[in-house]
């Protein structure tokens, strides 16, 4: 309890810090190996022997039906039991699952999909149409606060929205309230229809399909799944699931309410394996000496620079020089790697090639770089003389503090001084509209792959865009074409599709715009000294390959 307690008092202690800056922010504090909370895990059993289990940490929740929100810790494991239409793989293709193929009406307002024949739940039953329309008419109604079809059951509240923030999320949930009707026809295909046409539609079609008896239900007993892993046991406290044809056969998940208590918990050895959100991984990724990796394309943080105080870009490139120019700032996004471009290493349209970074040679007029060093003060935070302001709207409580102060001190290098005002997310669009800022941090959340058509959808359904100059169109319409390909099956479109035109679609797409990219930001797993190898999975999937790890006892 004493060891509990200093952990605690240590969460508190970084809190209170963080709470007592200037202007009342309440941005995410800032660690490094010197301020560990976690010390190194246990050494290992002297004799050691293979096991064929693996304990992992969920969180608690009110049911176990995978169509409603889970925490990141919960919803990762319960991908292992349920499985979707359609899924995107680690290179950003999408690929049918439980679904076969589609099919278009010639006007695009209505697609058809076909589902693979002889699949079946875990209970025996066959997975049919019925329980994808049943599953989809339960998700569009969280999903929209609304029901697509005429049903008695008053319409759920939509899902909490910690993702409000995001851009792109706001483009997606947009485009699930162009989905007018969910049917199944005589040919026992899914049949799904739109306002407006929308090829993309399979990347929504990600949920988790359940029987069609169990899609409303909210209980703790989880429906049947059609995965490779199964329910054994289940409780408010624990999920046992059994399956796999690896070294792993059953994974252990106990329910933690905190990532403190979680980590707790794997200190003490109680836990092998232990998965982070994005908010944790910010707050835990640099506070141990614990063997740790990073899934780094669950979002992307970004700053889009406003002209209502003079040019936008201007402002942009005086920041990017001092980016390029001043060696300490390389670390700007620790503990996330930096990303210039919403764009994915693994991105299968790149093939090898790399995206031009964008070069600011010189430092715009009107930015006279300062004489001498930065000042601290004691704290270490930097001194703020008497500049001009530069005002920067981020959203509250997703940013380090870390990554502020950093950029504090990239402001004062071009002369400015850089005035943080935290919004919250329900004032977050009629914020965004008044245009009353310098500057504002994006933190997009990424539902399906990096994708820079993505990126500047959500630009343009925050209201971001509106009243610019247009784009270059070429490059604009080539980066849409590219995020087409990712449907195409046969492949062919994403191999006659130039990986160095896409990589230089996209430097002069964003060289236009008045952005700059900070961070890919990632989801994380800490792994005990008693597990061997790796996990080979993304943000969206990160227990991809559980059963092929070593677990030592």
């Amino acid at each position: 309890m004493k060891k509990f307690a200093a952990v605690l008092l240590g969460i508190i202690v970084f809190a209170v810090a963080s709470g007592c800056r200037a202007g009342g922010q309440d941005i995410l504090p800032e660690g490094g190996p010197e301020e560990s909370l976690i010390p190194a895990t246990l050494p290992p059993p002297s004799a050691a022997a293979p096991d064929d289990r693996i304990r992992v940490a969920m969180r608690p929740e009110v049911n176990l039906n995978p169509i409603f929100p889970k925490h990141y810790a919960t919803s990762s494991l319960l991908e292992l039991i349920y499985q979707p239409l359609f899924d995107v793989t680690s290179d950003g293709r999408i690929q049918p699952v439980l679904a076969r193929s589609w099919r278009w009406s010639a006007d695009g307002l209505e697609c058809s999909i076909r589902l693979e024949e002889n699949r079946h739940f875990h209970n025996g039953q066959a997975v049919t149409a019925q329980d994808a329309r049943a599953s989809m008419e339960q998700f569009l109604k969280l999903m929209n606060g609304r029901s697509v079809v005429d049903d008695p059951v008053e319409s759920l509240d939509p899902f909490p929205m910690p993702d409000l923030f995001s851009g792109i999320e706001k483009w997606r949930y947009q485009s699930y309230q162009n989905i007018i009707s969910v049917a199944v026809n005589e040919a026992g295909e899914l049949v799904i229809g739109l306002r407006e046409p929308d090829p993309l539609l399979p990347r929504l079609l990600l949920f988790p399909i359940v029987p069609e008896s169990q899609a409303q239900s909210q209980s703790m007993t989880p429906p049947a799944g059609t995965g490779d892993w199964q329910v054994e046991s289940h409780s408010a406290s624990h999920l046992v699931l059994t399956g796999g044809s690896g070294r792993i056969r059953r994974i252990e998940a106990s329910v933690y309410p905190t990532a403190v208590e979680a980590a707790y918990a794997f200190e003490l050895g109680e836990i092998d394996l232990l998965l982070m959100d994005s908010a944790e991984t910010a707050l835990f990724a640099d506070r141990s000496r614990i063997r740790k990796q990073l899934f780094d394309d669950a979002g992307y943080l970004s700053l889009f620079f406003s002209g209502s105080k003079g040019n936008s870009r201007d402002n942009r490139d005086a920041l990017l020089y001092v980016f390029g120019s001043d060696p300490e700032l390389s670390t700007l996004s620790v503990p996330f790697p930096y990303a210039g471009y919403p764009v994915s290493r693994g991105d299968f349209r790149l093939r090898g090639a790399a995206v031009p970074p964008l070069e600011v040679p010189k430092i715009p007029e009107n930015f006279g770089l300062p004489e001498g060093a930065v000042e601290f003060d004691e704290k270490g935070e930097p001194v703020s003389p008497d500049l001009p302001p530069f005002k920067l709207l981020v959203p509250v409580r997703t940013i380090q503090a870390g990554l502020i102060r950093r950029l504090s001190i990239a402001f004062l290098r071009i002369n400015r001084k850089l005035i943080v005002e935290e919004v919250h997310a329900e004032d977050w669009p009629a914020t965004l509209s008044q245009r009353k800022f310098d500057a504002v941090m994006l933190a997009d959340t990424v539902p399906f792959f990096p994708d820079p058509a993505d990126y500047l959808d959500g630009l343009r359904a925050l209201g971001l865009l509106d009243g610019m100059e247009a784009m270059e169109s070429g490059s604009e319409e080539l980066l849409r074409q590219a995020r087409l390909a990712s449907l195409d099956l046969s492949g062919e479109e994403g191999n006659s599709l130039s990986p160095d035109s896409y990589a230089e679609a996209v430097n002069r797409v964003f060289k236009a715009l008045p952005v700059t990219g900070l961070a890919a930001t990632a989801t994380m797993v800490w792994y005990s000294r008693n597990i061997e190898g790796s996990l080979p999975g993304t943000s969206r999937a990160p227990y991809l390959g559980v059963e092929d790890l070593f677990v030592w006892r």
